[in-house]
């Protein structure tokens, strides 16, 4: 007679590793993502440029009011479409930093509040980085330094 077949002990049932599907899906996700991630990264650089070439566009403008009003300046653009826009006021016989202006653009200034109305000075394009000074008295306006 023969001997009895050998039990095994039962062992549960095992999934198969599948290291290819999750490499895949981590490949995917990352796929997905990185995109983003440059997109961001680019809009980031660009904007740092954006604001370091506006920053460095820039005039700087004084106004010295010789009058004995009260004035307020603004300026245009000699060129194409835009409006108004004000840099600043100056009171009776005050010297006045303004905000600064575009630099190399020709712009119209405007100084408002005198008795006669209001002055504007011819086209002027104003070097990058420059200090100038608008001098008003009562009945005209002009460049100084």
């Amino acid at each position: 007679m023969s001997a009895p077949p050998r039990l095994r002990p039962h062992a549960p049932a095992r999934r198969p590793a599948r290291p290819a599907v999750h490499r895949i899906l981590l490949l995917l996700a990352g796929a997905a993502v990185l995109p983003g991630c440059a997109h961001a990264a680019r809009d980031a650089a660009q904007e740092a440029d954006d604001a370091a070439r506006h920053t460095a566009a820039l005039a700087h403008v004084s106004a010295h009011n010789r009058s004995g009003f009260a004035v307020a300046v603004v300026y245009r653009p000699a060129a194409g479409p835009g409006g108004e826009v004000g840099i600043g006021s100056a009171a009776a016989g005050t010297l006045v930093e303004l905000a600064p202006v575009p630099a190399g653009e020709p712009l119209i200034f405007i100084v408002r509040g005198l008795p006669d109305g209001e002055l504007r000075l011819t086209p002027l394009s104003l070097e990058l980085d420059t200090r100038r000074t608008l001098v008003v008295v009562a009945d005209s306006a002009w460049w100084a330094g």
